[in-house]
């Protein structure tokens, strides 16, 4: 049971050995913290404890594309083909735009690595599983497209993730060891951009596209930890054979702190590109094929750990005290420390393969599927705590993953003068665990639901999305030129 600030079995061991005489007593002292921590690789991950699952969207952007679970690339016959399978867009024959508002109640699980550190020590550290929830409302994806006989191009922009939260102040209290454990933990995340598409019509059966985005993440990500009564000088002194004081007396006297304060505070971009194919021969099925390449970040981060030790009162303890830390003033000093580490974390949003399916058996009746191929191997892992222990261990592999996206659409044609199609969906999908942490499972269902109608040259729809981790609301209007 170590940590690297301290050795908690070796300062017990070494009290115990301790004669009653102030030279041992400084013997003992300089043992335990003689130790200094081992700080994270500045080249390697770090940031977020919550940035392996952040719940980006990427689905589909449209209420009707959610109301279809995202089964939409053989479908894709929307403003919104341009990010679902750009190749769609040879299906629209006049000018149109699109905007798309978004509510989103996010309840995100994470591994709070701290936490997961401190109760490597044998104390209670807190809960490892942790929760951020949020509440946001926003643009998810506006455009406007523009068909030239076989060629079709459109601008969009498109949001994937807007998430503000924070944790409770979490403090456990380990009686064994007398240390208090505090945390806490702070998100505030964006990711948006902006892109162009273009569409060809190579023939009456086979369209091809392509879509070149760039994508921003904005991110201030602070995990603390703070543990009082960190080195143990309680057992030191508080030692029978001593028969100064008890062990809870000493820490009450002795300010003995250690904190980490893990910060990431930045933004990157990254272009990236989805290329897709639609065949439909006869009106009756439909497949599509698209790849979308993920975006990777990489974004700057400090970790800062502080020791600090001090015995502020004027009663006999803390006078001992006091007297006994000015015999070894460099050891003192030392634990008197602040150490920044500049550092930084790599988030990546997985590139995928996307296969659509689409079937019509009648007019009135649309069955989509798709098949995604989502490449969670190329995430970067998730980083360690910045003590270096409990996280060190936590680290799941990650392995390519098939998802599945079921959808069904029933169109009822109306005859009314404003009114002329009401639409009912339906549709399901799973994702896989991709945390990267052993000890949280990120599998999550997904149901969803949505209406639709067509009112002249407007067509609006509403889609609901429910899950474990966010419930979504989604209103979609696209107005067609004459």
């Amino acid at each position: 049971m170590t940590n690297q600030f301290n050795t908690k079995g070796i300062t017990m061991k070494s009290a115990k050995l301790a004669p009653l005489s102030l030279g041992v007593c400084v013997w003992a002292l300089c043992g335990p913290v003689s130790a200094q921590p081992d700080l994270p690789d500045s080249r390697g991950p770090f940031g977020s404890t919550a940035s392996a699952t952040l719940p980006i969207d990427v689905l589909p952007p449209g209420a009707r594309a959610l109301g279809l679970a995202g089964a939409f690339t053989a479908v894709a016959d929307d403003a919104t083909a341009a990010e679902a399978n750009p190749a769609g867009l040879t299906i629209l024959n006049q000018p149109e735009v699109s905007l798309h508002l978004r509510n989103s109640d996010f309840s995100v699980d994470f591994v709070d690595v701290e936490a997961l550190d401190a109760s490597s020590f044998g104390g209670p550290g807190g809960s490892l599983i942790k929760t951020f929830e949020d509440s946001s409302d926003n643009v998810s994806f506006a455009s406007v497209v523009k068909p030239f006989d076989r060629f079709v191009v459109s601008a969009f922009y498109g949001n994937q993730l807007d998430i503000s939260a924070a944790t409770p102040t979490e403090v456990r209290f380990d009686p064994g060891f007398i240390d208090t454990f505090t945390n806490d933990n702070f998100l505030d995340a964006e990711v948006d951009g902006f892109g162009l598409s273009a569409a060809f019509r190579v023939n009456d059966m086979v369209s091809v596209g392509l879509t070149v985005k760039r994508t921003d993440l904005d991110v201030r990500s602070v995990d603390r930890l703070r543990v009082d009564d960190f080195n143990d000088f309680e057992d030191v002194f508080g030692d029978p054979q001593f028969g100064l004081g008890s062990r809870q007396d000493f820490a009450d006297v002795i300010d003995d702190i250690g904190t980490v304060e893990a910060v990431l505070d930045g933004d990157d971009s990254d272009t990236v590109f989805n290329l897709g194919v639609l065949v439909n021969p006869n009106g009756k099925w439909s497949f599509g094929a698209v790849y979308k390449e993920g975006a990777s970040f990489t974004v700057s981060g400090l970790t800062t750990v502080t020791t600090q030790l001090s015995c502020p009162g004027s009663d006999s303890l803390s006078t001992f005290c006091n007297d006994v830390f000015a015999l070894v003033p460099d050891i003192v000093d030392s634990l008197n420390n602040q150490t920044v580490t500049p550092t930084r974390q790599e988030i990546g949003i997985p590139d995928r393969l996307t296969l659509g399916l689409a079937l019509r058996p009648s007019d009135t009746l649309l069955l989509s599927l798709d098949l995604n191929l989502v490449e969670y191997e190329d995430l970067p892992a998730p980083r360690r705590g910045a003590l270096g222990f409990g996280a060190t261990s936590a680290g799941e592999n990650l392995s390519n993953e098939v998802q599945y996206h079921v959808g069904v659409e029933k169109v009822f044609p109306l005859s009314g003068e404003w009114l002329n199609v009401f639409t009912v969906r339906g549709g399901v999908f799973e994702e896989k665990d991709r945390d990267g942490f052993r000890q949280l499972d990120t599998n999550d269902r997904h149901y969803t639901f949505g209406l639709g109608a067509v009112i002249r040259s407007l067509q609006v729809d509403l889609a609901y999305e429910s899950s474990d981790t966010v419930d979504t609301f989604l209103l979609s209007g696209i107005y067609r030129f004459d």
